[in-house]
């Protein structure tokens, strides 16, 4: 089945005005009118209408009145759209994506590890030397706790920034050469500099109030050598003036530069000198990472000695502390500036400075590392001394130990870094030994030990790294969270991410992976925590599922009643065919539903009976004197469900009579009772096949552990597996449906904290097998333990996410590994982007064939899932677009609900009687039965819930869910993760709460954060936030007209009583469709190619920072516009940055026939102007893959391809890199790279051995080069080419309503008709694209588009407003001076005259697609072949051909070109010729002499042998068969 569009269409019951006479449909008052001017009649002059309205004889209100019901609903829609704004200033469109990823690193770790088994480990092969019963180690438990992701973000010290320094920079570092100079004599010394700086922001260095300041570490190593007749201060190869620098190895966006640091390393070896080495090292307690304080290295005897040693004094008062060595302040060597602009030109590299003073000769390699200042307030230079080395007298400065730097997204993003945290963990291990120790002779085992039964408990001194978890960025581990509070502070106060390399827009809720922007899309699953009721094939199914805790016993616990029926279904009771309850148990055989009871401590059948087959009872006044009056044992039961369950119970006693005579077989000693024989019964069914001795404790240990493992007593699970056969039972009888597995209140939806617990909890598994491995290999060679540390692999976390953020492979709930889940980042325009990270997923497998019923909208979603946003073909309906007002709850607290549980009258299920259970009222939080309550308590109980929910203890509560089934007495209470809420205003007595006095009050009181004035309306009792579940209770109003009749309704007896309202009915539409004006009056497929097509496909500026990207591709628009007709959601988003397109004059007519069809004319004049221009950007990466390449100009052979050499040598520099504003072209070096020989300690240049070339359609200016080192140590170069592209013939456009169309010709603006006032339009549409797509809201659009460009006004276009009508819009145009249709007369631009028929003409909102012919031209002559079928490679890169294809050559059969058909498929394609036998059939072959011979009959005649043309592709399937012993013949036939 294919499926191609979904049929949804929204109301357009708004399309006609509500005046009180009558509501009229809409009519064809937008169709395009030509001829003489026509004045729009109104809708009475029709003459159908004004008969229907004789006949029935409607009222008509004044136009007084009328007017009072239009600024009446003006007035309360203005006071909606106050409540709208509040919920999107409060919360971003991806906060529930970092919400659940908050969660997740906040208290979802926490609660793993918590919940987590500890590892038991026993020696798998014991010597005679190491035994149990002479005391050695019998097993090893390791258990982890504590997990703390210590730190955000940070690059590690040892991943240094490197760069050669000469006088030039240590001038821009702000460094003075004459404390430089004072390393030129002497021995190997280490300088530190402090210097302050502003973190990462490219800028002028903040204040100190800003708290952003960080310390750049400068270390310098000087190495010196003695030459007799001169001194040359040699420099890097790559030295400059870097002013204003201070990030070298980020970009070479201008003059910035990275050095080359393996030259020097070369030079260093000839010389034997070592860097590595320090001659002042410190002692071995004070060079440890984490080192003592400056105090107590002050009070440390060896600290002092090695201090003045140093030259460093003791001492020192405040204000000495933090300057440098010359006495400078650190804030005079502030650096600023990230990256140069992609305009500026890269110079040319000075020469190397020669000092002809003295006798040394220096070199100076610079490694430059900044850390964060708050973190390290203590780095800047204690004390600083005078004296030091006698020799050289130089000053030397104490300096703390190095620690890690922050790690910001945009150096991720450059570096190819993963953004990642470290998390740790408390790791301990005891050793437990055997009964007895005994002295052995040898090993580690030589000792004898001092006691037996010993333990001994092994810990790290600190936590112990378990692994680098992925950050999500704008979450609370990001250090853009700490920057960025909103975008309005930033403005305002000059601070935010601007500074700090980050968009201004960009909205967060992704992760950066080795570079590369990646997102974890939402996952509709099934809600685990729900009692499900199925039927399949007749057989009647009733789960539960819970999650077991821990990780390597992370399965899930499903508990599962079945019900077989009988074959015979039809009077099956009567013909004595019953069906049998079955309960599956983890693990265990099916066993009956009796023994399971029996086994949990009911005695009786017909205390189970009761259980299962209690008749309810309708409550009553003389409720508890009638409870009162039964026997504690005595319960109505129902006939009918009774004759389902007995057969199943005298089956359980067939198998109890079974286990009796097993039992007594075996001979046991303890006491033989129903509950023991049961227990027996049901450990003797395990798959693991337990030791008959062991069965009865095996049985209570799956029952514990296995069975319903969320309850804790037998007492409890009984109830609740009563309640599930009772389910099933209602369900075969008839009377409860199965669950509806496409409704969205049995639906969860898991964000991307949930999604990465599931994989989380996979690779700590992983992680405890690799440490259960590796002690059993130390226990195996008789060896004790070492330290934890030794046994934690942190690669197998880190890696593991890699993988699975890489390869798209991710554990799901079911820990069955599924992809699709992570994508890479959509960056083509801002709504894309903010699209993706909002789309939610129904997984379902390949083999799974999905039916209608998961793909078709359900009311369940109205107001949470758009029902326009979906792509179409095969993921039709399961890929969904969350609503605007549609929100994922976060996981919640159930203290606060327990207590209001026992507060109002809870009892526990161990308290519940049979008599209880009928006449009492079930408590369910989360799908868990806690208790019971009386059904007299039960509303107040749900008051009381309520009110909790509007004044919580804490936020999360908010999100509550309070649901009461009266028929079933079920009371459900849900603070879970997962479920969709949506706000809702309250209605109270046919009023809103939301009145004119709220607004004035929210008005004066919303001075404070955003978030706090949605909060507002929550506790004021204007919002509340409703789930699915709870909303079918309730009666919501669609729009103010419906209170309106309540109210006039309930005069005349009638009651409709609202609980709730809409806060407007746009907002059930999502982001893309609802941008979209008048979405209401367009043909709702067109609705849908523009909210999931063309919107996400249209080029805007995508990012503010794309000077600080390189993204691997991407378009700007230069000139982007708002649009003039736009709707309120708009307005309240603050996004106009959302809009990627400009608003156009556009014409409706056919003119040249150049835009048929689909095809448009364009005005070649605005083109030239800067209409629809943009800019493509382009990034090539490259990689030092060896030690045996580097980046480097090749070197210019002269044999072949002189001319290709010599373009080779004048693009690229010394570096192998393009200089910035350079034009290349195919087969042009973009990256230039040489190599080394093995036997040659220098530099070797080779013929380009791995360089990268530009291929075919590819070229651009250079307009950034980076180069950069990766996390692995290896050096990264990114070159990024620009290319400025005007619309040409054949790219493609699209308008907001799904109205594409391709340029067919472009026109000079004097070729074009013009209008009286002298307009002539921008684009030309042919007017038959209207009634087939049935896009009325482009005339719409394009006619009140008219007059707000005449007339300065705002107007809104949001779907579902009464106020914005057909004849609202010609009156606009009346009043503006034009006609009321929009249309005028124009003239031909070719002759002057003017044109028969009237034009309609008006402002259309185009897009630009990406879709352009420059990206998808291929033509060919002569290029690559396939080297196996030689036909034309397929790689349009590579110049390959074009497909031709079954379905493109039975077109050309059926046109009867065979000459064409031969041409194509045979003589342009793989063209072949071959010699023939014609006596055998068999191909010929040429041997050495050049004659033809055949191989199988051995003839040699000439005139036998026929040379045949055949396609390559045949004579190589010929050749196949033959290797399979097929002979294949071609018949010949010589034609004269």
């Amino acid at each position: 089945m294919s499926h191609d569009r979904r049929n949804i269409e929204i109301s357009r019951s708004d399309a006609s005005v509500y005046d009180g006479e009558k509501k009229l449909p809409p009519s064809s008052n937008c169709a395009i009118r030509g001829g003489r001017d026509q004045t729009p009649r109104t809708r009475w002059e029709s003459s159908d209408i004004v008969e229907t309205a004789k006949k029935k004889k409607l009222p008509r209100l004044p136009e007084e009145e009328k007017a009072n019901n239009y600024e009446r609903h003006e007035q309360e829609d203005t006071r909606r759209w106050y409540v709208a704004k509040s919920f999107f200033d409060s919360r971003s469109l991806v906060a529930d994506t970092i919400a659940s990823y908050d969660n997740f690193v906040s208290t979802g770790i926490q609660t793993m590890f918590k919940d987590s088994e500890p590892i038991e480990i026993l020696p798998e092969s014991r010597t005679p030397s190491h035994k149990v019963d002479d005391g050695g180690i019998s097993k090893v438990v390791i258990r982890l706790s504590d997990p703390e992701l210590r730190s955000k973000p940070e690059v590690a010290y040892q991943d240094r920034e490197t760069t050669n320094g000469n006088p030039e920079e240590a001038d821009s570092m702000k460094i003075p050469m004459k404390d430089m100079a004072k390393c030129n004599r002497g021995d190997r010394t280490r300088i530190n500099w402090f210097v302050n700086t502003e973190l990462n922001n490219g800028g002028a260095a903040a204040g100190p109030s800003s708290g952003e300041n960080e310390h750049i570490e400068v270390e310098t190593f000087a190495k010196t050598y003695t030459r007799k007749k001169r001194t040359k201060a040699k420099t890097g190869s790559r030295s400059g003036a870097h002013h204003g620098k201070t990030k070298a190895e980020i970009s070479r966006n201008g003059n910035s530069s990275f050095a080359q640091s393996r030259q020097s390393k070369m030079e260093d070896k000839k010389h034997g000198l070592n860097l590595e080495q320090d001659v002042h090292r410190p002692p071995e307690h004070l060079s440890k990472k984490d080192s003592t304080s400056p105090a107590e290295v002050r009070d440390n005897t060896v600290a002092k000695n090695w201090l003045r040693g140093l030259g460093v004094e003791e001492g020192g008062d405040q204000s000495s502390r933090g300057k440098m060595s010359n006495g400078s302040h650190p804030e005079e060597a502030a650096a600023a500036g990230l990256v140069s602009g992609p305009s500026s030109p890269r110079k040319k590299r000075p020469n190397p400075n020669v000092s002809d003073a003295g006798h040394d000769y220096i070199e100076v390699e610079r490694f430059v590392k900044r850390r964060p200042a708050q973190q390290n307030t203590n780095l800047a230079v204690d004390e600083k001394l005078e004296g030091g080395n006698s020799n050289t007298g130089q000053d030397f400065v104490a300096a703390k130990p190095k620690r890690d730097r922050k790690l910001l997204p945009m150096e991720a993003r450059l570096r190819g870094m993963t953004y990642s945290s470290p998390l740790y963990a408390t790791v301990t291990m005891e050793v437990h030994y055997g009964p007895e120790i005994q002295s052995n002779t040898g090993g580690l085992f030589s000792n004898p030990k001092p006691s037996s039964g010993r333990v001994d408990v092994i810990q790290g001194n600190s936590k112990v790294l378990l692994g680098k978890i992925p950050v999500m960025v704008g979450s609370t581990l990001c250090h853009l969270r700490e920057i960025k509070s909103s975008i309005a502070e930033e403005t305002s106060k000059g601070g935010g991410p601007g500074q700090h390399g980050e968009c201004c827009l960009d909205p967060g809720g992704y992760f950066i992976i080795k570079g590369s922007e990646k997102v974890i899309l939402a996952q509709e699953e099934r809600n685990s925590q729900k009692l499900w009721l199925s039927n399949y094939k007749g057989n009647w199914f009733a789960s539960y599922t819970a999650r077991k805790k821990g990780f390597s016993n992370y399965n899930l616990q499903r508990t599962l009643v079945k019900l077989t029926p009988p074959l015979e279904k039809d009077g099956a009771l009567e013909k004595g065919l019953w069906p049998l309850f079955t309960v599956v148990i983890p693990g265990v055989e099916p066993i009956p539903l009796g023994l399971a009871l029996f086994a949990l401590g009911v005695t009786s059948d017909q205390e189970i009976v009761q259980k299962i087959c209690y008749e309810d009872s309708t409550p009553s006044k003389g409720f508890n004197e009638d409870l009162s009056k039964e026997k504690d044992d005595v319960c109505p039961v129902d006939t009918v469900m009774a004759q389902v369950i007995v057969p199943s119970l005298n089956d359980a006693h067939n198998q109890l009579e079974k286990a009796y005579k097993d039992w007594e077989k075996n001979s046991f000693e303890t006491s033989k009772d129903d509950r023991d024989v049961a227990l027996y019964f049901i450990g003797g069914k395990s798959r693991t096949k337990p030791e008959p001795n062991q069965s009865l404790s095996h049985g209570k240990q799956l029952l514990e552990t296995r069975l319903l493992p969320h309850l804790e007593d037998g007492r409890s699970k009984a109830f609740y597996l009563s309640y599930t056969a009772r389910m099933v039972c209602l369900g075969y009888l008839g009377r409860e449906r199965p669950t509806d597995r496409d409704d969205f209140k049995n639906k969860r939806i898991e964000l991307a904290g949930e999604v990465m617990s599931h994989q989380l909890r996979k690779l700590m598994s992983h992680l405890q097998n690799t440490m259960k491995k590796r002690v059993q290999k130390h226990l195996s060679k008789n060896q004790e333990p070492e330290s934890v540390e030794k046994y934690v692999e942190e690669k197998v976390i880190t890696r593991g996410f890699k993988m699975a953020f890489s390869s798209g492979n991710w554990m799901g709930q079911d820990l069955i590994k599924n992809s699709g889940i992570v994508f890479d980042l959509k960056r083509s325009n801002l709504i894309s982007t903010l699209c993706q990270l909002r789309e939610s997923r129904q997984y379902v497998p390949p083999s799974v064939r999905v039916g209608d019923g998961a793909r078709h909208p359900t009311f369940t979603q109205w107001g949470r899932i758009c029902p326009v946003d979906t792509p179409d073909g095969a993921a039709c309906g399961l890929v969904k677009n969350m609503a605007l007002t549609g929100m994922v709850s976060c996981s919640g607290t159930d203290t606060p609900v327990l207590g209001c549980f026992t507060d109002n009258g809870m009892k526990t299920l161990e308290l519940l009687t049979l008599p209880a259970l009928r006449e009492t009222t079930k408590l369910f939080l989360n799908g868990r039965w806690v208790g019971f309550i009386e059904v007299e308590k039960t509303l107040y109980l749900v008051t009381s819930l309520r009110k909790l929910r509007k004044s919580p203890p804490t936020p999360d509560l908010y999100q509550m869910e309070v649901v009461y089934d009266g028929v079933k007495r079920e009371l459900h209470v849900s603070t879970d993760a997962g479920r969709v809420l949506r706000p809702l205003l309250v209605v109270d007595k046919y009023e809103l709460n939301l009145n004119q006095e709220r607004v004035v009050e929210y008005i004066s009181e919303k001075m404070g954060k955003p978030h706090e004035r949605f909060d507002w309306f929550l506790l004021n009792d204007v919002i509340e936030l409703l789930g699915v579940e709870e909303e079918e209770k309730a009666l919501v109003a669609f729009h103010g007209a419906d209170l309106e009749l309540a109210r006039q309704q309930r005069k005349t007896g009638k009651r409709w009583k609202f609980s709730h309202a809409e806060i407007h009915p746009s907002l059930m539409l999502g982001l893309s469709a609802s941008l979209i004006p008048f979405p209401h009056r367009n043909q709702s497929t067109r609705n849908m190619f523009e909210a999931h097509k063309h919107s996400k496909q249209a080029i805007g500026v995508y990012a503010t920072n794309l000077t600080l990207r390189s993204d691997t591709s991407g378009h700007q628009l230069f000139y982007p516009q708002r649009q003039l007709v736009k709707t309120h959601v708009g307005m309240c988003l603050k996004t106009d940055e959302l809009f990627s397109g400009q608003n156009a004059i556009v014409a409706v007519a056919c003119y040249t026939g150049y835009n048929q069809e689909d095809s448009i004319i364009v005005n070649q004049s605005a083109l030239e102007r800067g209409m629809f221009r943009t800019q493509h950007y382009r990034t090539f990466k490259a990689e030092e893959r060896s030690q045996n390449e580097i980046f480097g100009k090749p070197s210019a052979p002269e044999v072949d391809g002189r001319s290709r050499s010599i373009r080779t040598s004048q693009i690229l520099e010394g570096d192998g890199f393009p200089f910035i504003g350079c034009n290349l072209g195919t087969n042009d070096v973009i990256v230039g790279k040489v190599g080394t020989h093995s036997d040659c300690a220098g530099l070797s240049r080779m013929k380009e051995p791995s360089s990268t070339r530009l291929k075919a359609h590819e070229k651009g200016r250079v307009d950034q080069v980076i180069l950069s080192q990766n996390e692995d140590g290896k050096k990264i170069a990114k070159v990024r080419l620009i290319e400025t592209r005007m619309p040409v013939v054949g790219d493609k456009f699209a308008t907001m309503h799904g109205q594409k169309g391709i340029i067919g010709a472009v026109f000079r603006q004097e070729d074009l008709p013009f209008t009286q006032e002298g307009i002539v339009p921008d684009i030309i549409i042919n007017p038959h694209a209207f009634p087939s797509r049935q896009t009325l809201g482009q005339l719409c659009e394009s006619a009140l588009g008219k007059a707000i460009a005449k007339r300065g006004d705002q107007v809104f276009a949001t779907p579902f407003m009464p106020t914005c009508t057909v004849e609202w819009i010609t009156d606009v145009l009346h009043q503006s001076g034009y006609e009321g249709w929009g249309s005028e007369t124009m003239y031909t631009g070719f002759t002057g005259q003017a044109m028969e028929v009237k034009i309609f003409i008006g402002t259309t909102f185009f897009q630009r697609l990406t879709h352009m012919v420059q990206d998808k031209i291929k033509y060919r002559g002569r290029g690559h072949v396939h080297p196996l079928t030689r036909q034309p490679v397929a790689d349009r890169k590579r110049n390959g051909g074009v497909k031709f294809g079954e379905m493109e050559r039975d077109c050309l059969i059926a046109h009867g070109a065979a000459a064409t058909l031969q041409e194509r498929t045979f003589h342009l394609s793989d063209y072949h010729e071959v010699l023939v036998c014609r006596g055998c059939k068999q191909m010929a072959q040429i041997g050495s002499d050049r004659v033809p011979s055949c191989r199988f009959c051995k003839n040699e005649t000439r005139e036998e042998i026929v040379r045949v043309e055949i396609p390559y592709s045949c004579k190589l399937l010929i050749q196949e068969l033959q290797s399979m012993g097929i002979s294949t013949g071609l018949a010949t036939e010589i034609i004269s």
